[in-house]
């Protein structure tokens, strides 16, 4: 029941398939994050099929993110509400119907979230606990699962991992789980889909190895720009028996 807590990161990490070698670093992302219009989000997978869906970007005067909602399927949609400079909430709905709540509570000297609090539809219930280095970087993130009757329980840490530049090179859980990101050229993301305040890395891999309940699964990514831009990323990720492609489209405002 706990992976219905889990929210796709795929904007965190952003992806794509299509020969890194033919793009010039200078071009992988020289334009710093910029707004996006919408974007287009095509998967397919064995035992799933193929599904291709569209999403509207709508973003605050303070250039943070607030709605991202599906042009294609009436009803579902991602929400960010900001209360004030210390808490903003994010709401998953689908078929209009609310999935998953959370309540993100910000750490003002860094500008970083601090902790978070969420529920989904099932009424389960977890916290995340988030600790930075003397950079504001992310190193390890704890969750607690929280009941009316007991005090909170830890059952998960994340570690986070970065070489002597601070890219990020490993995660590890001890759930248990480790993810490797290998950068095989210096792809940048461009892209806005989550507020600043939530820890994430600035440079995309093009690689990940994943171990997870034994199950080993290679990811691959490649990432088209158009004008310094990122414009397309696609992720391949196998496990030696099942295949899953994912790609992304951008256009921007």
């Amino acid at each position: 029941m706990l992976s219905t807590l889990k929210v796709s990161a795929f904007s965190l990490v952003a992806v794509l398939i299509l020969n890194t070698s033919c793009k010039k670093d200078k071009d992988a992302g020289s334009s710093g994050r910029q707004r996006l219009k919408s974007y287009t989000e095509e998967i397919t997978a064995v035992g799933t099929g193929h599904t291709v869906e569209t999403f509207n970007v709508s973003y605050d005067g303070q250039n943070r993110i607030t709605s991202i909602v599906s042009a294609t399927k009436p009803g579902h949609r991602f929400e960010y509400t900001y209360i004030n400079n210390n808490k903003f909430t994010y709401e998953q709905v689908e078929d209009n119907k609310l999935m998953l709540h959370r309540d993100y509570f910000i750490n003002a000297e860094i500008g970083k979230v601090d902790s978070t609090f969420q529920y989904n539809i099932q009424k389960d219930t977890i916290a995340f606990k988030y600790f930075y280095d003397k950079d504001n970087k992310i190193i390890r993130q704890k969750e607690y699962l929280i009941t009316h009757y007991l005090p909170p329980v830890w059952y998960n840490t994340i570690d986070y991992v970065y070489d002597i530049k601070g890219t990020l090179t490993k995660k590890t859980e001890t759930s248990p789980a480790e993810y490797t990101y290998v950068y095989d050229a210096e792809y940048k993301n461009t892209t806005i889909t989550q507020p600043d305040y939530i820890p994430s890395q600035e440079l995309l891999p093009t690689h990940m190895y994943s171990v997870r309940f034994g199950i080993t699964t290679t990811t691959e990514y490649t990432y088209i720009y158009d004008k310094g831009r990122l414009s397309v990323e696609k992720a391949v990720e196998y496990d030696g028996s099942r295949q899953k492609v994912t790609v992304r489209t951008y256009t921007y405002q």
